[in-house]
């Protein structure tokens, strides 16, 4: 894991990425290439980093909402609205196991005690509702770790960081999809959205 962490390979299906897939409500048959996703940003003299592993049950949203990947209508091939149909009162295609979960890292080199690490981490979860929809369902297995090494010995307040934090994992959340590699009848985004109207 250490040799790897300096290679962009790792993005995508690299790692805990491998078997990722998103846009489950159709199954596997209608369903698109999850991954790893990475964004990293500055405030001032101190850095955050967000790593994503994005295995959603959900879609995944532009930051503007709509619709950027997710499940696949098989009789169109195009893009369905899960949140919308969970709405409509459909049931899924098949039932959701709990083997659905978007894991995120967040990290600073600011100075934070132990509670603002964890209100860190928190605030950071935000960047998957923010780019997953719907997220943190019963059968999700969705979670945040964050951790903050102190080596800027800057203190920024937490909810300065949390917000850039969330920002930048919703960010992830799409780099990981976008990052993926097509398998044979689990299309990757950059793949699909070349080969049809979307």
């Amino acid at each position: 894991a250490a040799l790897a962490g300096g290679d962009h390979r790792a993005r995508g299906i690299g790692g805990a990425g491998a078997g990722a897939s998103i846009g489950k409500w159709f199954g596997v048959a209608g369903a698109m290439r999850g991954g790893l996703g990475m964004m990293s940003a500055r405030l001032g003299d101190v850095r955050v980093g967000v790593l994503a592993v994005v295995n959603a049950f959900g879609d995944i949203l532009n930051p503007d909402g709509s619709l950027l990947a997710g499940a696949r209508d098989p009789a169109s091939n195009r893009l369905a609205d899960t949140e919308a149909m969970i709405l409509e009162g459909r049931q899924p295609a098949e039932s959701p196991a709990t083997a659905h979960t978007n894991l995120l890292v967040a990290v600073t080199d600011a100075v934070l005690n132990r509670e603002e690490v964890r209100h860190f981490a928190a605030l950071a979860h935000n960047g998957v509702t923010m780019s997953v929809r719907p997220a943190h369902m019963t059968f999700d297995g969705d979670v945040a770790f964050g951790a903050a090494t102190g080596l800027s010995e800057e203190h920024v307040p937490v909810d300065r960081l949390g917000v850039l934090a969330a920002r930048l994992a919703a960010d992830a959340v799409r780099d990981a999809v976008g990052s993926a590699e097509s398998l044979p009848e689990l299309p990757a985004l950059k793949d699909w959205s070349r080969n049809t109207n979307g």
